[in-house]
């Protein structure tokens, strides 16, 4: 039965009981971080962030924020991720608008972004060569590193880049136009929206139709890695509401990894990095692809907070003049 946000005397419970009362109701049902999802829906529903409301603890609920509290409760009981409910979640210290066209930012991949900046913050003083590129944005994007994320999704990836290494030009691809559609967005939001071209189509073959063969210093991905028959590891609500085009990726979760590795190696500039975000247990694996490409000169891993091998790191080989 679903929580009342009435007391017993009928009056309006305050926000701190309403909380209350949901986190416990959410733990009874295995909801994952209980308190931090009540906190979350309460917060939108009051329209503020949470640490405004924690200011507003002693305050009754007028009878539509019930209503409406009431109404996102039971739908997030019912298996829709709260992210969705809300339209919105926190990556990489921004607020990402979301939709069941994207799959939900998850924390692990911030180890993805931080390695990114690293790399575009390296060497400040190279000027990417771009002005040849068939996209009409360049001309004023060339004094700077270039980089692209594959798969961006709501560009979560591309956009906290961007944020945190301004003298860069980015390229975001992604097979879902909706998706694109959220990551521009998003990239309008967060005020980088000049320096990124968002490209519809497959995995890398936008990036080399736009003649960026050799000029990008980096180019990271967090695609879909779960193999086909794994959907039963997952939360029943991640295989039940976020798109499936963004989790499974063939019998073994490397399809389009293996893909994508063929590509690069055309489209990193001799020196240039590769990030990818990996399934746990992958990283021997797609080491090993990107061995066999021979393009690469130094290979390593970066683990998560869990000890998990997240990210897979490869630096293309130098062209050495004699």
């Amino acid at each position: 039965m679903m929580p009342s946000n009435a007391s017993p005397s009928g009056t309006s419970l305050t926000v701190s009981e309403v909380l209350e009362k949901t986190r416990a109701w959410f733990a009874a049902r295995g909801i994952p971080s209980p308190r931090l999802e009540a906190e979350l829906l309460a917060a939108h529903v009051l329209g503020c962030d949470r640490t405004r409301l924690l200011a507003q603890f002693d305050r009754p609920l007028t009878g539509p924020e019930s209503e409406a509290l009431r109404d996102l409760v039971r739908r997030r009981a019912a298996g829709t991720p709260a992210a969705y409910l809300i339209g919105h979640r926190e990556f990489f210290g921004l607020s990402f608008s979301v939709t069941p066209d994207v799959l939900i930012p998850r924390p692990e991949t911030e180890h993805l972004v931080e390695a990114a900046i690293e790399v575009l913050r390296s060497h400040p003083e190279r000027v990417a060569q771009l002005r040849d590129c068939a996209i009409a944005q360049v001309d004023r994007l060339a004094a700077g590193m270039a980089f692209a994320d594959v798969g961006t999704g709501s560009g979560a990836i591309v956009v906290a880049v961007a944020k945190h290494a301004p003298q860069t030009a980015g390229w975001a691809t992604d097979l879902s136009a909706a998706a694109l559609r959220v990551a521009s967005g998003n990239a309008l939001r967060h005020g980088v929206s000049e320096r990124i071209t968002f490209l519809e189509g497959d995995l890398a073959e936008p990036l080399l139709k736009a003649n960026l063969q050799g000029r990008l210093d980096l180019v990271c991905a967090n695609l879909p890695y779960v193999a086909d028959g794994e959907a039963t590891s997952l939360p029943r609500e991640v295989v039940d509401h976020e798109p499936r085009l963004a989790l499974f990726a063939g019998p073994d979760g490397l399809s389009l990894l293996r893909r994508l590795i063929t590509d690069v190696p055309a489209l990193l500039r001799p020196g240039g990095t590769l990030l990818l975000e990996v399934g746990a247990g992958q990283a021997s694996a797609v080491l090993d692809l990107l061995a066999a490409t021979g393009a690469f000169a130094t290979m390593g891993t970066i683990r998560d907070l869990a000890g998990i091998e997240r990210v897979v790191r490869a630096k293309k080989s130098e062209v050495r003049t004699t």
